[in-house]
């Protein structure tokens, strides 16, 4: 079963590839450009402050939007009433801030669990798998949407686990292992950490995907 999800969630992706990009190349670009900006600071102080800053006010903010949007965008499809890209963002700004919300949640727990090992760090990232869908599909508030896909993905988490490895494995993986193999601060270091780093937020939809194709299924069966 894990195999057909998967299957269908890369001919999603692949049908929908251009829509996917147009969702997801602002807040891609506008992530790189903090990352150039950080290097255009020379006190080690104030790099430390303003990067961390800037790295979080992006994360906090443009990436719940976009998330958010991508949903929207998934579930117009779904109901044979495909959205544009910009539509999806106009819709997805009714649930930033719950979104936001979720996403500080997931995160704050998701990096308690991973400070202790890696295993229960997983385990809390798959469980919370489906709070977006909820925010962002059935309207529901952070605390409620956090609580249901902890109790909902009961049933599917070995699936959802085992489809979200293979996914890393195959699109993640491979970028750390080129890491090791090229100079960051050389230009040619640079233009691939670039290209990678535009790879894997390319490929991440790939996660979400998957897990909405699990999430509608578990839906029809109740």
């Amino acid at each position: 079963m894990t195999l057909s999800y998967l299957s269908d969630t890369w001919h999603f992706y692949k049908t929908h590839f251009l829509k996917i990009c147009y969702i997801f190349l602002p807040y891609i670009l506008l992530t790189e450009l903090t990352y150039a900006l950080q290097g255009t600071i020379t006190d080690e102080e104030r790099f430390m402050t303003l990067s961390g800053l800037l790295v979080f006010l992006f994360n906090a903010v443009l990436f719940p939007l976009c998330q958010g949007a991508l949903i929207v965008y998934l579930s117009s499809v779904m109901a044979g009433d495909t959205l544009s890209p910009l539509n999806a963002y106009r819709i997805s700004r009714r649930f930033l801030v719950s979104m936001v919300a979720i996403y500080l949640i997931v995160y704050t727990l998701s990096g308690l669990a991973f400070a202790l090992l890696i295993i229960p760090g997983l385990i809390v990232w798959i469980k919370f798998s489906f709070a977006d869908f909820y925010c962002v599909l059935e309207n529901a508030k952070a605390r409620t949407a956090v609580a249901k896909s902890w109790r909902e993905t009961k049933s599917s988490f070995w699936l959802l686990a085992k489809g979200q490895f293979l996914i890393m494995l195959v699109t993640v993986m491979p970028s750390l292992v080129l890491v090791k193999f090229y100079n960051p601060d050389t230009v040619a270091g640079a233009v691939m950490s670039f290209l990678l780093s535009i790879f894997v937020w390319l490929v991440y939809p790939l996660s979400t995907i998957y897990a909405f194709r699990i999430f509608c299924a578990q839906r029809a069966d109740v």
